[in-house]
């Protein structure tokens, strides 16, 4: 039996939790439990002692045949000096009845909002710590490339759902931004790495709806950015520039524009829904006949080896960092190889030094995309009957020009240094 949890992020009493679940009374209430219990976990490499008291209630769906398994659990669990709360939703369901919980999971969350978390509250412990080892779970031990699929990438889903609450809750904050924008690339990068695996056409579809969902944090990243380099150029320059004050203006009312699109044109239950898709088609084995019965830690390294492959025929020259679509293309590759060596700790030994030079090629593409970005940003809001602006946008241009001039010099030297690594990392 697979299991879906929602999660209410809303504190609330059971009465409550269930009043919301019931709005439309399509459920009657069957087995009720009071539970307590302790168990001892290992986070951050030390024994942890937790703490749990939670209801159990069961739910049936009324006029309807037993298809699926349905309750609540409210309550609290509680370690050192943190308390994780308890207010979720739990589907339990046979493969073949996947459409069904579809049906129901869109139900719930027209009643309430909600997200996906982990079923087993002990491993949310692990994950909300960070103290989360994929390779633990009772799954991964038939270490086939179905039950590793659902191992590496569902929590990385349930990390998605949460990123994406906490954003929309505050979307003036630029950390959860950077957050979620992280997250859902990390997801795509795995969902990558094991496409030879899934079911092409699916899993294409999938790379094209998490893409999206990227796509639509772009353009408030895009000012977030030109906004921060705005304020570094006048912070260096102080009394030698003069302060761009027209142009900040217009950027920042122009985030604030997109702030308010956010607020008013994304919500969770679309997203919760969306994911929650993706969740049970991993769940219901997207493995292709080929695979199904391939060893995982066979299949990891042939994938990795590949990939590095793939990199290395960059190598034969160096890459056309002028060219900013080219330089593009190869920071997506680089970025993706990297979430992949950090993703999947059964390839990633010995990969420190890698991964730091990995790290420091990727910021400094990053760098050079977001310093051609700004350029392009200013001169998209040049008007002709603005000196002032036409004056500040253009002393921004060629302040973000020079950046870009110095990043491609020093991308040559990281480049170089990246390839002779992976070159001995391969041997």
């Amino acid at each position: 039996m697979n299991i879906i949890c929602l999660h209410a992020f809303d504190n609330m009493s059971l009465e409550l939790l269930l009043n919301k679940v019931n709005t439309k009374k399509i459920f009657s209430l069957q087995k009720y439990e009071k539970i307590e219990e302790k168990k001892t976990l290992c986070l951050y490499g030390e024994k942890t002692k937790v703490k749990r008291q939670y209801c159990r209630q069961e739910l049936k769906i009324k006029a309807e045949k037993e298809v699926v398994n349905l309750w609540v659990e409210n309550g609290v669990a509680v370690f050192n000096d943190s308390i994780v709360h308890q207010n979720d939703i739990y589907i339990s369901y046979a493969a073949k009845f996947s459409a069904r919980v579809e049906k129901l999971v869109a139900q719930l969350l027209q009643s309430l909002p909600l997200i996906l978390v982990e079923p087993d509250i002990y491993e949310r412990i692990k994950q909300l710590q960070g103290s989360f080892d994929p390779l633990s779970l009772p799954a991964y031990k038939k270490a086939t490339i179905n039950s590793g699929v659902y191992c590496h990438l569902g929590w990385q889903i349930y990390a998605v759902s949460a990123a994406w609450e906490k954003f929309l809750t505050n979307p003036l904050e630029r950390v959860y931004l950077r957050q979620l924008r992280v997250k859902i690339r990390r997801l795509r990068s795995c969902l990558s790495f094991f496409k030879p695996a899934l079911k092409l056409v699916e899993c294409m579809d999938w790379q094209k709806k998490l893409r999206a969902q990227g796509e639509e944090l772009g353009r408030l990243r895009e000012l977030d950015v030109v906004i921060m380099s705005l304020g570094r150029m006048q912070e260096i320059a102080k009394e030698e520039l003069p302060a761009p004050c027209h142009l900040e203006k217009i950027f920042v009312q122009a985030r604030a524009v997109e702030v308010k699109r956010i607020r008013t044109q994304l919500t969770m239950e679309p997203i919760t829904l969306e994911l929650t898709q993706l969740l049970l088609w991993l769940q219901n084995r997207p493995i292709t006949p080929a695979y199904s019965t391939k060893i995982l830690k066979k299949f990891l390294p042939e994938r990795l080896k590949q990939w590095s492959n793939n990199i290395m025929l960059l190598t034969e020259r160096y890459p056309e960092f002028s060219d900013m679509q080219a330089a593009h293309k190869i920071r997506i590759k680089v970025k993706r190889f990297r979430y992949a060596l950090m993703s999947f700790p059964e390839i990633n030994k010995g990969t420190g030094n890698m991964l730091r030079k990995l790290k420091r090629l990727q910021d400094m593409l990053g760098f050079l995309h977001d310093d051609y970005v700004n350029s392009q940003l200013a001169e998209t809001v040049i008007t002709d009957d603005n000196d002032a602006l036409h004056y500040e946008a253009a002393v921004f241009t060629g302040w973000e020009s020079a950046k870009v001039e110095a990043s491609i010099n020093m991308l040559e030297d990281l480049w170089e240094d990246f390839c002779d690594e992976l070159k001995a990392w391969k041997k």
